[in-house]
């Protein structure tokens, strides 16, 4: 803006440079709360907004010297609350853009109050609120390239792009998964920040969206190749974020009459992993064939405007808004008219063009329109050829803004433009211009391409098929994912919830609006279900006679109160092994011992696993320890002697023979007595009689050679 005296105040655009110097400050010098407060806006740069009978001014000023003069002052009014007038105190004018324009460097001014969209003004609070979400992605093992900048959001929404620095540190990309990393910086307003975060999802691409195309029953079969897209969103797992991924489309199965009557025609394709190490990702095209129809092709984004001449403010773009009878382009000039003036409509492809409209505009009384146009169509070998009949005389009988319409027939043109001739010393006035051109009808397809559950396509999928049964484990309800035949059609989940039985409901609703496919996907949970087995080992083993135990944990958790135990001996069951606990028994030692356990719940399937066996080792027998000794038992009666034995014959030289009497055995007290012995017999022990053995025999031999040599000597 300007500053002192001289007018000459313009609208600059907001950027990232600038936008510090465009803050301002509103002081409110009154104490009231009508629509008749007065206040005084400052500039960042300390300068006060002013208005004189020229125009509007910024001034050195204290904040003294505003409150005192009335030129400096504003009289703020609001019928909403979102968009203001702001009305000079001395003036009376309100403060304006001339000529509604948006244009970078339009002059702002004031003017009497007309409650125009131009005079409405708004105020935007800078504090910042947050940021927009941002979502990367990386394979595992590489550093994501993340963004150098972040946008801001504020009470008003978005705001101007800003530098960022991440803070990476000690942040790992090996592991697939999702991480989160924080940055700062310092918005367009000078508020430094580090709350501003980027997801980053690592992985590669799992999956492809199918994607479309809509045209027209006998359409040319390289216009439709022309039109394929050149990329289609790509997947991690089950992620709400898409990533575009360059495809290549496979046409060699499509002919020209696949493309004359109305119906789908499915189109395969390969696109690029994001890991240069993966393969190709399979991708789907479908073609949506159609009954023809007319559409205006002017407001498409590939269409582009341009002008001979354009007075500030009134864009040629604005002929192409769908607004009907809005002030569009304009060449007004003050002076020396311009005579003609051509508007051009570059369409970005070719298309079968049918029949061109131009609206034009009354400004107050005068016509602004021209004498006569000419429309012309450019050529596929880019030649300009004008329309039949041409030129095309404008009237008007009734005085009102005329709408002209030229036929072309049907041509193939790849622009389209109009040379308007003027009145003599009038300027003209288009408000909107609509190109007609052969195109698509409304499609009426409202199957799905691709069901996915958690990431993964619901195996045997259809698009006729309208209900699945999903198995899946535990309370969680898996992340449904549908997209469309049509990307044109609209597709509204109804999601599946412990409420509804754990059904979800899709709906598909063709671009037609009456067109409507349901599909249902059960979910059938059945409980899941963990076990431990776990005791106290002996010598660093599970051993025969150490109890076991299995700890059982369930999903949802309250089915494990009712949970069933069987514990098996190498995979059999263990005949009435059926309580929590068990201790190994002799039949264990060398086999492997685990817990089958089955919970179910309501709603769900029983749910059963088998835990990690544990392998049983025999019992540890303990070494015996000796007792002390035994108190020595009392002696035994001495037996009573044995008679004489008879005396044996005289010797021959061999031993005599002879037979000992017996004698009456003793009684048994501790340990027992020894029994006597007679010369040449033998004593009883007592009660038991003495087993003959080898010691006995010589002793008895013995005896009767000592007999012998006795007799002897007496001889």
């Amino acid at each position: 803006m300007a500053t002192g005296e001289a007018p000459g105040a313009v609208i600059t655009a907001t950027t990232a440079e600038n936008a510090a110097g465009q803050l301002w400050t509103v002081d409110k010098l009154t104490d009231g709360v009508s629509n008749s407060e007065r206040y005084v806006l400052r500039g960042a740069n300390g300068q006060v907004l002013a208005a004189t009978s020229d125009g509007v001014v910024l001034r050195d000023q204290t904040p003294e010297q505003a409150a005192a003069d009335r030129s400096s002052q504003w009289i703020l009014t609001t019928s909403t609350g979102a968009s203001w007038s702001l009305v000079n105190a001395q003036t009376a004018t309100a403060l304006e853009v001339p000529g509604q324009s948006t244009d970078e460097g339009a002059p702002v001014n004031v003017y009497q109050s007309n409650n125009g969209a131009n005079q409405a003004w708004g105020f935007r609070d800078t504090a910042l609120q947050g940021f927009e979400p941002i979502t990367v992605n990386t394979v595992a093992g590489v550093a994501p390239v993340l963004p150098a900048t972040v946008t801001p959001i504020y009470g008003s929404g978005a705001g101007i792009a800003v530098p960022v620095s991440w803070n990476t540190e000690g942040l790992d990309w090996s592991t697939p998964g999702t991480v989160t990393v924080t940055g700062s910086g310092t918005d367009a307003f000078g508020t430094a920040f580090d709350s501003a975060s980027v997801t980053v999802e690592v992985g590669g691409f799992t999956s492809t969206d199918p994607v479309s195309l809509t045209t027209y029953e006998g359409v040319e079969l390289q216009s439709v190749i022309d039109a394929a897209p050149a990329t289609v969103p790509a997947r991690i797992g089950a992620s709400s974020t898409s990533y575009d991924a360059a495809v290549t489309w496979d046409f060699s199965g499509v002919t020209s009459a696949d493309l004359m009557s109305a119906g789908v025609v499915t189109v395969p394709g390969e696109a690029v992993s994001n890991d240069p190490g993966a393969p190709a990702l399979p991708a789907t095209l479908s073609v949506i064939v159609t009954v023809p129809g007319s559409s205006n092709v002017a407001p498409d984004a590939a269409t582009t405007a341009s002008a001979t001449f354009t007075e500030p403010g009134y864009s040629v773009d604005a002929t192409r808004n769908r607004v009907l009878d809005d002030k569009g382009w304009s060449n007004w000039v003050s002076s020396s008219k311009r005579e003609s003036d051509t508007l051009s409509y570059d369409l970005g492809s070719v298309k079968t063009v049918d029949s061109v409209t131009l609206r034009f505009w009354k400004d107050g009384t005068s016509e602004t329109w021209p004498t006569s146009l000419t429309v012309e169509y450019r050529t596929p070998a880019g030649d300009w050829v004008a329309a039949p009949d041409a030129p095309t005389a404008v009237v008007s009988p009734d005085g009102t803004a005329p709408v002209v319409d030229v036929a072309l027939g049907g041509v193939q043109a790849s622009a389209v433009r109009a040379t308007l001739t003027a009145k003599p010393n009038t300027h003209m006035i288009v408000s909107e211009v609509e190109i007609y051109a052969t195109s698509a009808g409304v499609s009426t397809v409202s199957q799905l391409a691709r069901l996915a559950v958690d990431g993964v396509a619901i195996e045997g999928f259809d698009p006729a098929t309208t209900a699945y049964t999903v198995p899946s484990s535990g309370s969680r309800i898996p992340v449904l994912q549908a997209f469309a035949v049509d990307t044109d059609a609209t597709v509204a989940i109804d999601p599946a919830t412990d409420a509804n039985g754990a059904v979800a409901t899709v709906t598909v609703t063709a671009p037609d609006g009456v067109s409507v496919t349901s599909y249902t996907v059960r979910f059938d949970r059945a409980v899941a279900v963990s076990a431990v087995v776990s005791g106290t080992q002996v010598d660093g083993a599970y051993r025969v006679g150490s109890p076991l135990s299995v700890v059982v944990t369930t999903d949802p958790a309250a089915a494990a109160a009712a949970a069933s135990v069987q514990w098996m001996r190498d995979g059999a069951p263990i005949a009435g092994a059926t309580s929590p606990g068990y201790t190994p028994v002799a039949d264990d030692a060398e086999h492997a011992v685990s817990a089958r356990v089955t919970a179910g719940a309501d709603g769900y399937r029983a749910g059963t696993t088998d835990s990690a066996a544990v392998a049983i080792a025999a019992a540890v027998v303990p070494p015996v320890t000796p007792g002390d000794p035994g108190t020595p038992g009392d002696p035994g009666t001495p037996g009573t002697p044995g008679s004489p034995g008879t005396p044996g014959a005289p010797g021959d030289g061999s031993g005599g023979s002879g037979s000992g009497g017996a004698g009456s055995g003793g009684t048994r007290s501790g340990s027992a007595g020894s029994g006597g012995s007679g010369s040449g017999g033998l004593a009883s022990t007592g009660a038991e009689p003495l087993p003959l053995v080898a010691g006995g025999l010589l002793a008895l031999l013995l005896g009767g050679l000592a007999l012998g040599l006795r007799r002897h000597r007496r001889a």
